[in-house]
């Protein structure tokens, strides 16, 4: 059987898609923890989450005080911290779905920012899966020199990184 000119181009674009949907499976091999774009948490659907969940019910997170308390750069003067059931829960291990929000307040106790770490399975292996947000009060997520702070955040991984522990969380650094 003789094939046309237009089969065998036909021929070989399946060919050549089929092998290039070979090398992205083979590629992907071994990494089936990656998360991929679409699965990557949303800031806004995590801010409604919260908003939703009303984070201000819930315990304050282990060692930190409850209420107000003394904080420090770069979240405020006054911070409030707590964290969701699981997250209080296992405060040395949070497992995936624990979110820890942060209130950060000027010194007379105005709100200037809510910053929330949320452990999300296969996000971000390399600094133990954590999730960054730093939202303006209106819960709209804050920017610093033009880059939205979400998700993979530099200045937070560059700080949390070196809480003891390697959990990233510098509540569980506190002396009993």
């Amino acid at each position: 059987m003789k094939r046309s000119q237009s089969q065998n181009l036909y021929l070989s674009i399946g060919v050549v898609a089929l092998g290039v949907f070979a090398l992205g499976i083979f590629a992907s091999a071994g990494t089936s923890s990656a998360m991929s774009h679409e699965d990557a948490p949303d800031a806004e659907a995590l801010w409604e989450h919260i908003q939703e969940a009303n984070y201000e019910s819930w315990e304050p997170f282990p060692n930190a005080p409850e209420g107000f308390y003394e904080g420090t750069r770069p979240h405020g003067a006054q911070l409030r911290t707590f964290g969701n059931e699981s997250a209080v829960a296992n405060p040395q291990a949070p497992p995936p779905g624990s979110i820890v929000v942060k209130e950060n307040y000027t010194p007379n106790k105005e709100l200037v920012a809510v910053t929330v770490m949320k452990k999300v399975e296969g996000y971000d292996a390399e600094n133990q899966d954590w999730f960054w947000v730093k939202y303006d009060p209106d819960g709209s997520v804050a920017e610093q020199e033009g880059m939205k702070l979400a998700g993979k955040v530099k200045s937070c991984i560059g700080c949390h990184a070196s809480a003891v522990g390697d959990d990233y969380l510098y509540t569980n650094d506190a002396e009993d």
